[in-house]
């Protein structure tokens, strides 16, 4: 027995139909995914802008071939900021001065948006903060997004969240 023309041609429309739902819950999805992790973006955008501002100032400062290989060092390999055995202080300072630009945490998080040390291992803890921590004289920050997935500091550079690209702040 074969399915005449109106039984494949109702079966053509369920299929589509199925598959545009699909496609528009996916497209819905995203757009809640994306506009939730624009606040950790913001703050990532926070920290690295300061800490672009201040390498180029240490570069524009410094004499010395030495320190001024381990500026660029730690900058193209880590887009971290090098100060040596001044980084738990220089951390500390920018730490504070960064958790004051960001009044409210990242996705609605209870703790501040910046935290200093380590990221936990649970990807949940981690979720929607920044990390600032002080590695060989670096001070290094790390973003994680809502689901605790590290954001990447060279993506973020390249595509920045600006305040002014949402009006509705």
């Amino acid at each position: 027995m074969t399915a005449g023309p109106a039984s494949r041609r109702y079966f053509a429309i369920v299929l589509f139909s199925l598959i545009g739902l699909y496609g528009l819950f996916a497209a819905v999805l995203s757009w809640q995914v994306i506009q939730a992790q624009d606040s950790v973006r913001n703050n990532l955008s926070i920290a690295l802008n300061s800490m672009d501002f201040l390498h180029q100032r240490q570069i524009d400062l410094e004499n010395d071939p030495a320190v001024r290989g381990e500026l660029q060092s730690a900058w193209a390999e880590h887009r971290a900021l090098w100060v040596g055995s001044d980084a738990q202080r220089w951390g500390q300072a920018l730490l504070q001065e960064w958790n004051k630009a960001a009044v409210t945490p990242a996705c609605g998080a209870k703790s501040p948006a910046f935290v200093l040390g380590k990221a936990p291992e649970n990807r949940q803890a981690r979720a929607c903060h920044v990390y600032v921590a002080i590695v060989d004289g670096r001070v290094q920050v790390t973003g994680y997004d809502t689901q605790g997935a590290a954001m990447d500091n060279f993506y973020e550079s390249l595509y920045p969240f600006r305040i002014d690209d949402n009006p509705t702040r």
